[in-house]
């Protein structure tokens, strides 16, 4: 399955963070299998987008 266009953005971000899709789920709360679900397109929910986005504009 490939990543979505949210996915793709998050991946890349994670990637120069050397930050793990756990570390993720810690600071933001979220699941860690709806931060992958949210990567590859099988959820859209865009409240959780929003919370990943803000967490990470933060860390930069």
């Amino acid at each position: 399955m490939a990543y979505c266009e949210f996915g793709i953005w998050l991946k890349m971000e994670l990637v120069k963070r050397n930050m793990k899709q756990r570390e993720l789920s810690v600071i933001t709360g979220i699941n860690e299998k709806v931060i992958s679900d949210l990567m590859f397109g099988r959820n859209t929910k865009e409240a959780h987008k929003e919370l990943i986005r803000k967490t990470l504009e933060k860390s930069a």
